[in-house]
């Protein structure tokens, strides 16, 4: 299963990003959301006010602190390995 992460860091990529997550929800992907705390804020105030994972609620993962700690772990392993 492929993984693609998608990232949402203000107000003008909301609208886009919920439409790739609608549409990504279609195909055989693990999906990963990672938004900035700006464009979560953002959604809330001037969105519909829904939350993230009221969007997608099954399909994807939401923890973006615990997603980069893995993205910076495996990058740390690589490095490791480097050396």
């Amino acid at each position: 299963m492929d993984r693609i992460v998608v990232g949402i860091t203000g107000a003008s990529g909301i609208p886009y990003g919920i439409r790739l997550l609608e549409i990504l929800k279609e195909f055989d992907v693990e999906i990963h959301l990672t938004c900035s705390d700006s464009a979560s804020l953002v959604n809330k105030h001037e969105g519909d006010g829904r939350s993230w994972k009221e969007y997608f609620p099954s399909r994807c993962s939401y923890d973006s602190k615990k997603f980069w700690e893995q993205v910076y772990l495996q990058a740390l392993s690589k490095l490791k390995q480097w050396q």
